[in-house]
């Protein structure tokens, strides 16, 4: 009962959401206003972005409309204004503001149905490719996807179902915080920079499992790695960094359910979430980029992390029980690292890598040259170019 009660709201909501934007169409479209949203909230690559706009002082230019759950929460600068995602239940200034802005650039375009002829609407996605299958969505949810590459540029125009000519290889924002190195730790855990000194930093990041609208796998890791089992690994993991000098912090992908996490007092192994980044000021890539190795198991991050070229871990203790499946036939084929089933696997993986020994470095330089075209940081001056020709094509039509 309360699914159906849930999805009738849903429908509710989206025909509420058409019918106020048809409404907001007697307004003209404002060439000078750019509408942002991200799914995780002010992050991802909208959110590198809108940071660009600012450093270059583009606010200067144009009105910028962030969506936003708690506008309350960020400082506006001049010409920014964030809004509520809802107003008593309803979007109505996000549909007042979506239907008269010039260019929109999402993360998840999801909740926006229709948009005008003249508008843009750009899917910046949140990964430069992927291994997990995606669902193929039953509308058009833009009239852009951003990609990094040809081969890209095939995956995308798949998963989204778009022209290959809307598809812009112009490379992803937040790619350009991998060339741009800021000391993470003392600001995520300043009481600890003393603590900190000279240790290396492992940086695992799984992808969600479990969430309140779907189950992607059926087994809980009750310590977000999918290789560790019991509080007895977890602690052995923990004493092994040690004599390591090394620090893993753990980042709970910001869909999964919390509820399955299990509370073990570890002086090596620290876990965080998107909230606690965003209140210490720091993105999500630019810990990677601050990251001696990565963990992961079909997380689109490791394409970012190629562009450091450092080890990676493939975590895949529950490859044969992942529901949703991947995108290629040979995912393995495209894991350009070692390959980890159990907690033994994950401490010699540690060790070589910690200490030199390096048998994927060919693998990863493939893998690296196929994914990214560019392989700079302009990837932001990129798409506001793109930005700025759409606009002089329109003045001279």
């Amino acid at each position: 009962m309360k699914t159906i009660t849930v999805k009738m709201l849903e429908r509710f909501a989206a025909v509420t959401d058409m019918c106020m934007f048809l409404l907001f169409r007697v307004f003209p479209i404002r060439k000078k206003r750019i509408f942002m949203e991200s799914e995780g909230d002010f992050t991802d690559n909208v959110r590198v972005f809108y940071d660009w706009l600012i450093e270059n002082r583009y606010n200067e230019l144009y009105e910028i409309i962030w969506m936003v759950h708690e506008p309350s929460r960020y400082d506006s600068p001049p010409n920014v204004r964030f809004i509520s995602r809802f107003h008593k239940g309803l979007r109505l200034k996000a549909n007042y503001y979506a239907a008269t802005s010039q260019f929109l650039f999402f993360t998840h375009p999801y909740w926006i149905r229709i948009w005008r002829k003249n508008q843009y609407v750009v899917n910046t996605t949140h990964s430069a490719a992927q291994l997990k299958a995606e669902g193929n969505p039953k509308r058009k949810l833009s009239d852009y996807v951003l990609c990094c590459s040809e081969y890209c540029k095939r995956i995308k125009a798949k998963v989204f179902k778009i022209d290959d000519k809307n598809i812009l290889i112009l490379g992803m924002p937040r790619i350009d915080l991998m060339f741009q190195h800021i000391e993470c730790f003392p600001l995520l855990y300043p009481e600890k920079e003393a603590y900190w000194g000279r240790k290396k930093l492992i940086l695992s990041m799984e992808t969600f499992k479990q969430n309140k609208n779907m189950m992607d796998s059926e087994n809980t890791d009750g310590f977000a790695i999918n290789v560790v089992h019991s509080e007895k690994e977890i602690q052995n993991l923990d004493g092994f960094l040690e004599t390591c000098n090394t620090i893993m912090i753990v980042k709970i992908h910001h869909l999964q359910d919390l509820s399955f996490l299990r509370r073990v007092q570890l002086k090596n192994i620290l876990y965080i979430t998107d909230d606690f980044l965003q209140q210490a000021g720091v993105q999500v890539n630019q810990l990677l980029e601050n990251a001696d190795v990565l963990l992961t198991d079909y997380s689109s991050v490791f394409y970012d992390y190629l562009l450091k070229d450092r080890p990676i871990g493939f975590t895949i203790g529950d490859m044969e029980s992942y529901k949703r499946g991947f995108i290629m036939e040979n995912p393995l084929d495209e894991m350009p690292g070692a390959k980890l089933k159990n907690l033994h696997d994950l401490k010699e993986f540690i060790k070589d890598s910690l200490y030199g020994k390096d048998e994927y470095r060919e693998a990863r330089k493939e893998i690296r040259e196929k994914v990214f075209q560019y392989q700079d940081a302009h990837n932001c001056e990129r798409l506001y170019e793109w930005m700025i020709r759409q606009l002089d094509d329109e003045k001279q039509t």
